[in-house]
């Protein structure tokens, strides 16, 4: 399942921000969540308003007439900043079971084998490192992107990553994290620095926040297994119907190499799938690939070719992409309606 974007440095307009720690351990990823929902209402920012009312539905009935925002200050200044952050990574992470074990069938990682300890049993609890499918669930169940810069302490790995992308490309995202992979810890990119740290050293904390009881959330494996088998059968038939519709493209409408490779080449923005998928195939479908990805145009040896092998390839690649949601089925009926009658005899 496709979970994040990557972005060109120029996607978005660039705002400046400054990283800050706000907790280490395994519950940094959450904490720097809540901090950038904090930094957001610094900014008077209306996204953070439904972000917000998620987690204070978690919390007893207390100034529920004030604004999220409101509320929000109001519970810094009357129980301390750490509690306040504290408090609402904990439901962050309430929040991200909530959504994974609700579908899992999307989010079908915590719920194999070899899960890291992720599964969500363990995810409730405060310490476990949230991983890309809670990263994935949490952005999705606030309904606001996430965006995410990957480092490490050589500078040898710089990636800018964004779950649940939004259409509003020149948007700088309220939640911007920092991930240093090599200390293995999140931190917030934050605009309001000054006011930041002044509700920092607002810790006068007498008491606690009362927190609703967790329900049950987790359903039964049965259950579990029940919804994962359905998206299975749901891929497998997804994959099997793309497959038969690019072979008849070929087959009947005369669809040649140049045709699958540009919508192979078109359709990499959207898919991690279809980008690690070049480092598996043979090494004329590469060469034919690469050519695209560079030129944006083939020989013309290459452009009459059909070479039954490159194209075989190209069909599972794209059919594999639709069927596990990296790209959209009407990808196929756009490229017939647009190609209709003009793929190359």
């Amino acid at each position: 399942m496709k979970f994040f974007n990557e972005l060109s440095t120029t996607r978005r307009r660039q705002v400046s921000k400054t990283i800050i720690d706000v907790g280490a351990g395994g519950d940094c990823g959450f904490l720097s969540v809540a901090a950038s929902l904090v930094d957001g209402a610094l900014d008077n920012n209306a996204k953070v308003d439904g972000p917000l009312a998620c987690i204070f539905a978690e919390i007893d009935a207390e100034a529920a007439i004030l604004s999220p925002q409101k509320r929000l200050m109001s519970l810094i200044r009357n129980y301390g900043f750490d509690h306040t952050l504290s408090v609402m990574a904990l439901i962050l992470r309430r929040l991200a079971v909530k959504e994974m074990v609700s579908d899992p069938g999307k989010y079908q990682g915590p719920f194999v084998e070899a899960h890291q300890n992720t599964d969500p049993n363990n995810m409730l609890a405060p310490g476990t490192f949230i991983d890309e499918t809670a990263m994935a669930a949490l952005s999705a169940i606030l309904n606001i992107p996430i965006e995410l810069s990957i480092v490490n302490r050589d500078d040898l790995l710089r990636l800018r990553l964004v779950y649940n992308d939004s259409d509003e490309t020149n948007v700088t995202p309220i939640i911007s994290l920092c991930f240093d992979a090599g200390k293995m810890h999140y931190q917030p990119q934050i605009i309001n620095e000054t006011a930041f740290r002044a509700l920092q050293r607002m810790n006068v904390n007498f008491d606690e926040i009362t927190v609703k009881a967790a329900s049950d959330v987790m359903p039964s494996s049965d259950e579990i297994c029940v919804k994962i088998a359905a998206e299975n059968l749901r891929m497998v038939q997804a994959f099997e119907d793309a497959k038969g519709r690019l072979e008849a493209m070929v087959e009947l409408d005369g669809a040649k190499k140049i045709d699958l490779l540009t919508l192979y080449c078109e359709a990499i923005p959207s898919s991690d799938y279809l980008s690690g998928h070049l480092n598996h195939v043979s090494k004329s479908t590469k060469r034919a690939i690469e050519k695209v990805l560079i030129s944006d145009e083939l020989a013309e040896e290459n452009v009459e070719s059909h070479d039954e092998h490159v194209v075989k390839e190209l069909i599972h690649a794209i059919a594999r992409a639709i069927s596990i949601g990296h790209v959209p089925e009407t990808v196929l009926d756009n490229q017939i309606r647009d190609r209709k009658g003009v793929f190359t005899k």
